[in-house]
């Protein structure tokens, strides 16, 4: 069996894409903490997702860099994450420069480690969704960066290196991902979503309301979210 590094972020997207490929590749899930706002939340995601597949090869790397440079509300709690009605038509504030890039750099120096054929990454360009794109928000999220990613990837290794980044879930829209989540028996209350809290989902954040449209569509419950009772 061919091997994969899962960049898994405790999401609901690269849970998915991490259950939906445990019987075609040997999985070796890998989180990245950038002491970013959810990261201790994100964590726990990560290493119960992991707990639940039992895929024992995992690993955890720190980068305190982001942080350091700041200037996104993702990483910088006295920045504001924007709800869904205050995006437009540009990046998002929660847009970390570089991001995408990094993650898949160090992807890359493990599976070059364990010899993996691939990288998996739960990306979606939710077309035909109502809020804005992610390839919009988030520009290093899109297909067209991948492929250039990939190409990059030929030249930077040696010759014969085959590593390829896969993308299970470019076409998928949020409905589709939960029912393949569902058929996969992914435990949604296990995954989080939410940009800005590490408790109690906001409910306003990109995060959450892709999330919620996802549900909603599919007409599934989601688990995180309690329902609240009457005073």
């Amino acid at each position: 069996m061919e091997r994969a590094i899962i960049l898994l972020s405790g999401g609901l997207n690269s849970a998915v894409a991490l259950a939906s490929l445990r019987q075609t590749y040997e999985q070796f899930p890998l989180f990245v903490n950038l002491y970013q706002r959810p990261a201790e939340r994100e964590a726990r995601a990560f290493e119960q997702l992991c707990a639940h597949f039992e895929a024992s090869h995992n690993w955890t790397v720190e980068l305190s860099h982001f942080k350091q440079v700041g200037g996104n509300a993702y990483v910088d709690p006295q920045k504001k994450v924007e709800s869904v009605e205050q995006l437009g038509k540009d990046i998002a504030g929660t847009y970390v420069a570089m991001l995408m890039p990094t993650l898949l750099d160090i992807a890359a120096t493990f599976a070059f480690r364990v010899g993996a054929q691939h990288i998996v990454v739960g990306l979606s360009e939710a077309i035909n969704q109502p809020e804005p794109g992610i390839s919009v928000l988030y520009p290093d999220n899109s297909r067209g960066f991948i492929f250039n990613y990939q190409h990059m990837l030929e030249t930077a290794l040696p010759r014969r290196t085959r590593l390829t980044v896969q993308t299970p879930l470019i076409d998928f829209d949020r409905r589709e991902i939960v029912l393949l989540g569902q058929r996969c028996k992914v435990p949604f209350e296990l995954t989080w979503s939410c940009y800005q809290n590490s408790e109690q989902p906001c409910g306003r954040c990109f995060g959450c309301v892709s999330r919620a449209t996802g549900f909603i569509a599919a007409q599934l419950p989601d688990p995180l979210v309690q329902k609240k009772t009457p005073a």
